[in-house]
């Protein structure tokens, strides 16, 4: 999603609200199942990027996988050889992998340096 966001970012149409270009793009941005699972969806039954962002998130990111991976986070240690250097690039894919954590820098350099 964060790619997908990304792209978005370069593009300002005039006239169309960030919800509707995020609606209209996304389907460019799957491929395979996700394709699949967009294109089955019925016509007029999502109105806003946010409908379609849940859905998408429900279906191949479910609340057991957002959860263990924000464990991740809250309980990330660096491993007794690990350097620093990556430890801290360890730390920050998990922040990748878990889409809206919600959790701000300074609790997030709380995390990496307990």
């Amino acid at each position: 999603m964060s790619h997908f966001y990304d792209a978005c970012d370069y593009i300002d149409p005039p006239g169309v609200s960030e919800s509707n270009q995020r609606l209209r793009l996304f389907k460019f941005s799957l491929t395979g199942r996700a394709k699949d699972w967009l294109d089955i969806i019925p016509p007029e039954t999502i109105h806003t990027w946010q409908e379609l962002e849940r859905k998408f998130l429900d279906r191949y990111f479910p609340i057991h996988k957002f959860l263990e991976r924000r464990v991740d986070i809250t309980n990330f240690e660096q491993g007794d050889s690990e350097s620093l250097y990556d430890a801290w690039g360890w730390f920050k894919l998990c922040l990748k992998r878990c889409l809206n954590h919600g959790i701000d820098e300074l609790a997030q350099m709380q995390h990496f340096t307990q």
